[in-house]
């Protein structure tokens, strides 16, 4: 693998990881314009390294991921940031690593709040000219790529064995090492701090936690048939505490940083195999 696309929602995400690569490759990155995108070029060995950062949101990060790969060709597309939990056990400040992704408000809200994601995943392959012959492409989860996968649970691995890493524990929770999870991410323009809506959620589609463009990534990448990752650092967990701005602007900047140690050092591992 040559060329690697990065998709990262917003510039506290993005900023560690940049600061993280000239570290490494004693070099700043590239700034190229594309039309409304900035795109950084960073050559780590023989792995050409472009970063876009796509603002938050699924319409963002779609447009984003496909400005990217029309202008850079890459051959894998990662995706990493922050994300929230959906479970009781995964708490601020745990690894999460996909292994799919789904998007489930992609579908009709029903009187009294029942979420029916019945559209899942789609996009049509074929336009016909009668409406009920268009061929629909149509997914409740997008796969990860699992080479991807794998070789980013050994660098969150890295992660943990080098630093000594905690939870920010909500209150009531003691505090405990950092640990790594790995399965579904839930992508919607929502976001939900409803528990009732999270137990669906999690119930409907196996989700560890919920994000606003990891969906949107892979849907692109793979109507292009390029393998993609998702990479997550849990900054709240809205079962346990939703958090006070003074405690977002406390935790966010730790597990964005966090995350991007994750990405960094799944770069490394790629640049050293290509």
């Amino acid at each position: 693998m040559q060329s690697i696309g990065i998709v990262v929602p917003t510039t506290p995400e993005q900023e560690p990881l940049l600061a993280l690569l000239a570290e490494m490759t004693v070099c700043k990155a590239e700034v190229v314009e594309q039309s409304i995108w900035r795109i950084q070029r960073v050559q780590m060995e023989g792995l050409r390294i472009s970063i876009m950062r796509s603002g938050p949101g699924m319409v963002n990060a779609g447009a984003a991921t496909e400005a990217l790969i029309l202008s850079e060709q890459p051959q894998a597309i990662i995706n990493y940031g922050i994300a929230g939990a959906h479970t009781h056990e995964a708490l601020p400040g745990d690894v999460i690593i996909a292994t799919q992704v789904c998007a489930p408000f992609n579908g009709y809200l029903q009187t009294g709040g029942i979420l029916n994601p019945a559209f899942g995943i789609r996009w049509d392959d074929e336009a016909a000219e009668v409406y009920s012959q268009r061929v629909t492409q149509r997914f409740s989860h997008l796969p990860c790529d699992s080479t991807l996968v794998s070789l980013a649970l050994q660098a969150a691995q890295v992660l943990l064995e080098q630093h000594t890493l905690t939870i920010v524990a909500p209150a009531g929770q003691k505090v405990r090492p950092a640990r790594i999870f790995s399965g579904v991410i839930a992508s919607a323009d929502t976001w939900c701090q409803d528990e009732a809506t999270f137990a669906r959620i999690h119930d409907t589609f196996g989700s560890l936690c919920e994000d606003m463009e990891s969906a949107a990534v892979g849907q692109v990448a793979t109507r292009h048939s390029l393998p993609f990752a998702v990479i997550r650092c849990l900054s709240n967990n809205d079962l346990l505490e939703v958090l006070t701005l003074e405690r977002k602007r406390m935790i966010y900047p730790e597990m964005a940083r966090r995350s991007a140690l994750v990405t960094a050092r799944l770069l490394h591992m790629l640049s050293t195999k290509s």
